[in-house]
């Protein structure tokens, strides 16, 4: 999935479900077979360069657009730390999504070098958001697995302000 056309997709359907669930008018997206891959994804939004919301995905368990789609309206509606947008602010608001890799297991002495790089204790990375919610094979330790990261989707979405940018749409 490294087509920019991808990345317009991914911000159309984020847009056109929230634009959607607020009763405004909405083109429709731009259907692409990678779309329907699972994927898992992360959606965050900005007004004026301010943290508007942001809800993601860590496990991919359905299709990329219906990931995006659900993790855009949660964010724009169900992020607890953020009164739900409203229509007349919606204009205002970027979007970006950020697709991620499938999570990797990771060996216990490669977390406890990673944890030392970065100048904390094992306890403090263990009790982090970044393994808490990863979900481990059957029999496996959910403390030794990790995200992948962001997968290559070109800068229209791993920078993606929904084509606010030169380069997007």
């Amino acid at each position: 999935m490294e087509r920019p056309d991808v990345g317009v997709a991914l911000l159309a359907i984020a847009r056109c479900a929230i634009a959607r669930e607020l009763d405004l008018a909405h083109r429709a997206h731009v259907a692409h077979a990678d779309l329907m891959r699972v994927g898992a994804s992360f959606v965050t939004l900005r007004r004026h360069g301010d943290l508007r919301g942001c809800i993601g995905t860590l496990d991919a368990w359905r299709a990329l657009a219906d990931d995006v789609h659900a993790n855009a309206c949660a964010a724009a509606f169900r992020d607890p730390r953020f009164a739900p947008v409203c229509a007349r602010e919606l204009a205002e608001v970027t979007i970006e999504v950020s697709v991620l890799n499938p999570s990797e297991r990771m060996q216990e002495r490669a977390v406890r070098e990673l944890v030392e790089q970065r100048g904390h204790r094992a306890q403090e990375w263990n009790d982090g958001q970044q393994l808490e919610h990863q979900r481990a094979a059957p029999g496996a330790d959910p403390r030794c697995m990790v995200g992948a990261g962001v997968s290559g989707l070109g800068a229209d979405v791993q920078a993606g302000h929904d084509g606010r940018r030169a380069g997007q749409r």
